[in-house]
């Protein structure tokens, strides 16, 4: 797949790992998408396929609720005389069954830039996901309806999100 964006691993199941691959910058190809192992990495299944010029950037999981993932698709190909990226391929995709089916959530963002890069998820409120492009978007309802940009475009594109959450001793 040769780019591989996150690598998710699920919390009650080591055997279980999820793979966000953009995969080859240079042409079309199949390897695109985000797979599933369930037996440690033994076999792969593709479960998320947009076409050949979309990959899966990021993803992330619900801790809480594992069979919950999202995960972000960006179109893109490189060619000898230009590149083309930030297609209408793009967007946030929602599984709530470990990845068996998938739910297109947003199509690019409005007031953004119509490709959708990286993701994250407030793992003490998974219900709060953050999505950077030139623009950082948040939700609070599970990706459901609204999106809130910030208000000022940064500069290039946001390429590291990063969550924590608290812990007592």
């Amino acid at each position: 797949t040769h780019h591989i964006g996150r690598i998710l691993i699920h919390p009650g199941n080591p055997d279980i790992v999820y793979v966000a691959a953009l995969g080859r910058l240079w042409g079309p190809n199949k390897e695109r998408g985000f797979f599933k192992t369930s037996d440690g990495g033994k076999t792969w299944k593709q479960v998320l396929f947009v076409n050949e010029d979309t990959g899966i950037v990021d993803a992330a999981m619900d801790p809480a609720s594992p069979d919950t993932l999202y995960a972000t698709a960006y179109q893109r190909r490189r060619t000898v005389f230009g590149f083309a990226g930030s297609g209408p391929d793009g967007g946030i995709h929602k599984s709530t069954d470990g990845g068996s089916t998938w739910v297109q959530k947003v199509a690019g963002l409005s007031g953004g830039s119509p490709w959708v890069g990286v993701l994250t998820m407030d793992p003490n409120a998974p219900d709060t996901l953050f999505v950077g492009t030139s623009l950082v978007f948040r939700t609070t309802d599970g990706c459901a309806t609204a999106w809130t940009a910030s208000s000022q475009t940064l500069v290039g594109n946001v390429s590291s999100l990063a969550s924590t959450s608290s812990c007592s001793t």
